[in-house]
């Protein structure tokens, strides 16, 4: 299993399960719909729910603060490359430094392991700034048209 050690005690990770499905995908509509509509003309639910049974159980956390869901974390190895496929935080809990906490853990246990950490994020995602804060660079432009121009 994959994942930063949280010693500070400011958030717990949990195996997302089955129950969890309707938290995780209604969590990633609400936050990263908006970044993504205008980009791709609306939002593929059925892609949220293959990503969610791709990944659950052993990638998908669920972030825990004080015993309450956060948000949810997926997080694996990918060659040797450890990959944060997301990180994502319900309203109340963002901009508060849980997802720099969250993201400084990744990056040492990354660097514990020597392990380059990679994602992805949409060009109109307020929270890239956070990651190139935290040293994220981009390596690589997608660019992509569609019928419409």
């Amino acid at each position: 299993m994959i994942e930063p050690n949280p010693a500070h005690g400011r958030y717990t990770l949990r195996p997302a399960a089955e129950s969890d499905r309707l938290f995780v995908v209604t969590l990633w509509r609400d936050s990263l719909g908006s970044y993504a509509v205008p980009l791709f003309g609306k939002w593929y639910e059925e892609i949220s729910e293959k990503s969610f049974t791709a990944n659950q159980p052993s990638n998908l956390k669920i972030i825990m603060v004080r015993g309450e869901m956060a948000g949810v974390l997926c997080l694996r190895m990918e060659g040797d490359k450890l990959y944060l496929g997301d990180l994502e935080l319900l309203p109340a809990y963002r901009n508060r430094g849980l997802g720099t906490r969250l993201l400084q853990d990744i990056n040492a246990y990354a660097d514990a392991k020597g392990l380059v950490v990679e994602l992805q994020v949409l060009v109109t995602n307020p929270a890239r700034s956070l990651y190139e804060r935290l040293g994220f660079r981009p390596i690589h432009l997608k660019m992509q048209r569609t019928p419409d121009g």
